[in-house]
């Protein structure tokens, strides 16, 4: 009975480290800023009236991703308060619908016409969030640059390999909501993030950049999933054997 007892705290604790093993394969969330320029900085410039409805397109490049070998799976995607707005002020719309797709365009490629960004696209473009939203600063006015206060979880969450290609961000902005705050953006020139933007659905009519952050987490290479199963079922297998042999001592 003693053995059955230490065989059976044996097999337990062999399940124990399976599970602590199969949490060290999920990864840990992760953040990138975009423009990389923009990490620390401030934008020139806040966003200013909203029309009643938008539209609009951002590329970001791949190298964004840099520390990340292999797929991502990305989980959020924020915005940040300029300086200049309050504590508490929100922003939203009654109405957000975010796009996402992979791209062999650079940013500096993006067109002014909707439609040809999405030609020749990598993947299928993916609605990853779509519904009405809203978000409130919450750091202090003053700070330069804000944190990204303004933050979109997406429902859908994004996979794709940097390696393949470059992130596009298609914008379907519906009527902002009264009292609208405003975000941080820059009319400089980065190479790794260009945004067009427009009140048509079709042509942009101005460009600019807004520092977003991007949540995301690497996706665990099928291997090591393989290998967690496959030891749980191992283990499994064998407390059971070990089970039917106490009982027979027994």
């Amino acid at each position: 009975t003693r053995t059955a007892t230490v065989s059976r705290r044996t097999f337990t604790s062999a399940l124990v480290a399976i599970a602590l093993l199969s949490i060290n394969v999920t990864s840990q969330a992760e953040l990138a800023v975009s423009p990389a320029g923009l990490e620390a900085s401030e934008g020139g410039t806040l966003s200013g009236p909203w029309p009643s409805s938008s539209r609009g397109m951002t590329i970001i490049a791949s190298s964004t991703f840099d520390e990340i070998d292999g797929p991502i799976r990305v989980t959020g995607f924020n915005w940040r308060p300029d300086s200049s707005v309050s504590n508490g002020a929100v922003f939203g719309f009654d109405n957000l619908e975010l796009i996402f797709s992979v791209t062999p365009r650079e940013p500096a490629q993006l067109s002014t016409t909707f439609a040809a960004n999405l030609s020749g696209t990598l993947t299928v473009p993916t609605t990853v969030f779509d519904g009405p939203w809203s978000a409130e600063a919450t750091s202090d006015s003053g700070q330069r640059p804000r944190p990204f206060d303004f933050k979109v979880p997406l429902t859908d969450p994004f996979e794709f390999d940097p390696a393949d290609g470059n992130l596009l961000i298609d914008f379907r902005f519906g009527s902002p909501i009264q009292g609208q705050s405003a975000f941080d953006r820059d009319f400089s020139t980065y190479p790794d993030h260009k945004t067009q933007w427009g009140q048509s659905t079709s042509l942009a009519s101005g460009q600019f950049v807004v520092p977003a952050q991007l949540e995301f987490e690497a996706v665990p290479e099928p291997s090591a999933r393989t290998m967690t199963l496959f030891s749980l079922l191992a283990f499994v297998t064998w407390g059971r054997g070990t089970r039917k042999r106490m009982l027979r001592r027994e």
